[in-house]
């Protein structure tokens, strides 16, 4: 034995003493029958020969020569010390998943079949039935995963780790660049970590031998259970049921076969390693000479790989234990399982799990075996729960295998929830399957309870951890149309996929939709949700021909109005097309625009609708005019369908006139004096609305005219104004008769003899008062004459009228009349 484990005599002095302890600890759970729910720990702290290993599978050195073992059936990894005590380093020994970010000692692993330590002396863990690889921080002890979601599958190449999805992850093992390499064994795939982000190196998931001489992640694997990687970083593969080893090439990347000829059986020792028979090989280990070592599982061997040629290390080929302390060629094994060398030297020690002898063996430098671990088997009774960790509702169940001595067991096995039974079964050759009841979803602990029968005592299994998932349903929506701006109405459909009986009535569908009264026109899917007490137990898709809500264009109605008809020509129309919705109860106001129409013509191009409503101004022409607009809505999102308004019939009319008459045409006037003419005013082509004013011209000089009313605004029918024509009297010098002015003259030259004679004054008036009524008959003479107003000649004045209106189209309308004005 090396010096690193104990020596022969206090290896059996301790481990006699050990199989009382554990003895002890087998009758006590016994003695606690069906009340008994976990695994019985394995011991901690004791010499490492003197306590049970349960099928050890992969295993590792530290840097300082602590040997980690993980021991599959016990879900747990253990650490050898150099003294050969061997301790716990992760797992309670309960099966199931637990404790990430706690202590490594009080999680809980599944099966865990491999382990490697960094250069750190940080432990990696695959956990190969939770489908995660795990670390164990050396400065804390503290557990995480670093890899896997622990679903079952394969996911995850190119991203994040934690991401992936692994299918029984088993050996790992480390490069010199601190990359991490896992066999992902259902998988058929190599996958390597290299700082957070995974990717597949080996392996195109294919379960078949195919790719030599190509790249590797186009080969074919079968169930790779073995990685290894020598100093220039090639790695080598166990490519288990293609019966290789296989090595990739760190420089190119290129696969080829090292070891094995693909037939499962033995051959080849001191030959070519290329022409030897394998049979499953599985865990690789290179040491420091770069010779590669090699667990041949089913020929019971450890072979060696050095300068191309294979040889046996340990195992005579023959399935049994046998051979400690002696040499190693000559020992019996029992399906090697995994290989470990630690440095170099004669002090160091080349070791193996010897699988189904429940041992990790040695050989130390001169050729000797021994083991270094584990008891062998026990005579306590196993009963071991196993089945799938993840079952839908409603399904599933667990199988309870037990085992002592090759002894066949009898009697019931009980499957216990805490303290409650969940089921029960028979034992039949040693296996009691147990139907999962109709547990809720969620996550359940069960351990299987045996009472013992007349040659086996009571035993109880670890804890199983099962996660119940909800069952799946499948739900089709009815399809349902609305129009736009409508509500929603009820949505409703039918469910399928197996709701179980004793749920009935406490399942219920609810189809909804985002969609609301006020979304736009287009189809939305409709989605359902379970509602009851048992909802939670299933989860519910919609199939694929599941309906959908559509909602389609709200029809809309177009209403025209005018507002004048009939019109004038040149005034502005004004069109108002309002657009709203057809059906009572929508919401939202239509958008787009209004085309008008002039029978076929357009007139109107895309006018914007504000509120509903489009507005337009035309002057049409004289005549009757068909006028229509066509509603045309926005496209996106057409939420609103077109429409074509009514049809008005527009009554154009020319521009209103009016013409002038008078009363009379012709007036005599005596200076001095007035007279008046009527103007009558008459409306043309309808009613002229505006005020017609007036004025005259070629007045006589000093006359004046006014007109009475200063306007008029004729309407429908005529209106008339007095103008007035006032002339102005007569003040300048009269002409004299000649006996007239005779008498005037006479009556002058005597005025200045007045002032001489008295007498001649009175003469001088006589005669002036005589020349005074002389004159004034002689004014007088001229009245009536045919000379005109004292003896003037009459004048013909022509009086130009201008009356002036403005017309509904605000266009100035003048018109002229004349009259004639006889001055006397």
């Amino acid at each position: 034995m090396n010096t690193r484990f104990l020596t022969r005599s206090n290896h059996s002095r301790r481990l006699l003493l050990a199989r009382v302890v554990v003895a002890l600890a087998v009758a006590a759970a016994a003695l606690r029958g069906t009340g008994a729910h976990a695994q019985l720990a394995p011991p901690n702290g004791v010499e490492a020969t003197s306590v049970p290993l349960a099928a050890p599978a992969g295993l590792a050195y530290d840097a300082a020569g602590n040997l980690y073992i993980a021991s599959v059936d016990q879900h747990v990894v253990r650490k050898v010390d150099l003294k050969g005590i061997i301790t716990t380093v992760a797992g309670t020994g309960e099966q199931g998943f637990a404790g990430d970010g706690g202590a490594a000692t009080s999680a809980v692993l599944d099966s865990p079949a491999g382990v490697a330590v960094d250069g750190s002396g940080n432990l990696f863990i695959a956990d190969t039935r939770n489908q995660r690889i795990r670390e164990v921080v050396a400065a804390t002890g503290v557990i995480a995963t670093i890899a896997g979601t622990g679903v079952r599958g394969f996911s995850g190449d190119g991203g994040a780790a934690i991401s992936a999805a692994f299918a029984g992850p088993q050996a790992l093992a480390f490069d010199a660049a601190g990359n991490l390499y896992i066999a992902d064994t259902d998988n058929h795939r190599i996958r390597r970590i290299t700082g957070t982000t995974i990717t597949t190196v080996a392996g195109d998931g294919e379960q078949t031998f195919s790719g030599d001489g190509g790249a590797a992640t186009s080969a074919g694997l079968d169930s790779p259970g073995g990685l290894a990687l020598d100093a220039g970083a090639n790695l080598y593969i166990g490519d288990t049921h293609n019966q290789r080893v296989r090595v990739v090439s760190a420089a190119t990347g290129i696969i080829a076969t090292f070891a094995g000829t693909g037939s499962k059986s033995f051959s080849g020792d001191a030959g070519a390693a290329t022409a030897a028979a394998l049979a499953r090989p599985r865990g690789l280990a290179f040491d420091a000479a770069g010779k590669l070592y090699i667990a041949d599982s089913d020929n019971h061997r450890i072979r060696a790989v050095g300068a191309g040629a294979i040889s046996t290390f340990a195992g005579d080929g023959e399935q049994g234990f046998s051979g400690d302390t002696g040499v190693s060629s000559n020992a019996a094994l029992d399906t090697p399982r995994a290989a470990a060398t630690f440095g170099a030297g004669t002090t160091q020690s080349d070791a193996f799990t010897d699988a189904h002898n429940s041992r990790a063996r040695a050989v130390s430098s001169n050729g000797v075996i021994e083991t270094v671990a584990g008891l062998g088997a026990t005579v306590a009774p196993t009963l071991v729960l196993s089945g799938a960790n993840t079952v839908v509702y409603g399904t599933g169940t667990l199988t309870a295998t037990f085992s002592n001595q090759g002894r066949t067991g009898s009697g019931t096995v009980t499957l216990l929830e805490g303290t409650a039974t969940r089921a029960s079964a028979t034992l039949s050759g040693n296996v009691a399957t147990l139907t999962l009841p109709t547990l809720p979803a969620g996550v359940h602990s069960f351990a299987a309870s045996f009472p013992g029968d007349s040659a086996d005592p009571a035993t109880a299994s670890g804890v199983f951890v099962v996660t119940i998932t909800p069952a799946p349903l499948l739900a089709t929506a009815n399809a349902v149309s609305v129009a736009y701006g409508l509500p929603i109405p009820a949505l409703s459909g039918t469910l399928g996929g197996g709701v179980l009986s004793s749920d009935a009535g406490n399942v219920t569908p609810v189809f909804a939709t985002t969609a609301t009264q006020g979304s736009d026109a287009g189809a939305y899917p409709i989605t359902v949700t379970l509602t009851g007490s048992a909802a939670g137990n299933y989860t519910v898709a919609t199939s694929g021909t599941s309906g959908s809500l559509t909602i389609a264009a709200a029809a809309t109605t177009t209403v025209l109005a005018i507002d004048a008809n009939p019109a004038y020509l040149g005034v502005p129309v004004h069109l108002t097309a309002t657009v709203s919705a057809a059906t009572a109860g929508t919401s939202g106001t239509p958008s787009g625009a209004v085309n008008f129409f002039n029978g076929s013509q357009q007139i109107g191009f895309n006018v914007p609708l504000a509120n509903g409503v489009a507005t337009l101004t035309v002057s049409p022409a004289v005549g009757t005019q068909p006028l229509s607009a066509v509603y045309a809505p926005s496209t996106s999102p057409q939420d609103w369908s077109a429409s074509t308004s009514n049809t008005i019939s527009a009554s154009i009319l020319p521009d209103p006139d009016f013409q002038l008459s008078t009363t009379p045409s012709y007036q005599t006037v005596v200076p001095g004096q007035s007279v008046g003419y009527a103007i009558n005013v008459l409306p043309l082509s309808g009613s002229f609305t505006g005020a017609v004013g007036f004025t005259v011209a070629g007045l006589p000089a000093g006359a004046t005219a006014t007109f009475t009313p200063a306007s008029v605004t004729p309407g429908a029918s005529s209106s008339s104004t007095l103008m007035t024509i006032r002339t102005a009297p007569v003040t300048g010098l009269l002409r004299l008769n000649p006996a007239a002015g005779a008498a005037l003259a006479v009556g002058l030259l005597l005025w200045p003899l007045a002032r001489r004679r008295r007498y001649i004054a009175r003469l001088t008036a006589a005669l002036l008062l005589c020349c005074g009524s002389l004159g004034a008959l002689a004014l007088l003479s001229g009245c009536g004459s045919s000379n005109g107003f004292f003896n003037q000649p009459p004048n013909n004045y022509t009086l130009t009228i201008t009356a002036t209106g403005v017309n509904v189209s605000g266009t100035p309308i003048v018109h002229t009349t004349t009259v004639t004005l006889n001055l006397q």
